[in-house]
């Protein structure tokens, strides 16, 4: 997920628009950026729901927060949008008392400064060859490591 994201940050949700009867194309939230590990600086990031996921079936509230990896679909009005990498797997839930809750690596949580360290591992030492040659692989200079706490 860490080579294919355009933006890996940890932020808040802080707005849910109405998805009752939106198409596919249509916001999920807005995410305040608490802090960023990967991409361009941003005080908040608009997120759409994937082509494989309606808006409802993806259930954010205000105040949630969350690690997410997201790569840019469009451009409204210059206004960046994202949606998570590989559909829901690039959306980590972070609970209450600070551990990650991740759909992919993890059966267990994990507290979210070793969760941060180890997405920061695995873009420092590069990508594997594999991964490199994957058509949707954002390198670091089109996306920067923002340096390690």
């Amino acid at each position: 997920l860490a080579w294919l994201s355009e933006q890996i940050v940890v932020g808040t949700v802080i707005a849910v628009p109405d998805t009752a009867a939106s198409p596919p194309a249509q916001p999920i939230a807005v995410l305040e950026v608490e802090s960023r590990i990967r991409g361009a600086a941003a005080d908040t990031l608009l997120l759409y729901a994937c082509q494989f996921d309606t808006p409802s079936a993806i259930a954010l509230t205000p105040g949630e927060r969350m690690l997410v990896f997201v790569r840019g679909i469009r451009r409204v009005d210059g206004e960046p949008l994202y949606q998570f990498v590989g559909a829901q797997q690039g959306l980590w839930r972070i609970t209450a008392n600070g551990f990650v809750e991740s759909p992919v690596l993890w059966s267990r949580n994990v507290p979210l400064d070793e969760t941060i360290a180890a997405v920061y591992a695995t873009l420092a030492n590069g990508p594997d060859e594999l991964t490199a040659r994957r058509s949707h692989f954002v390198p670091l200079v089109e996306a920067p490591l923002v340096d390690a706490p």
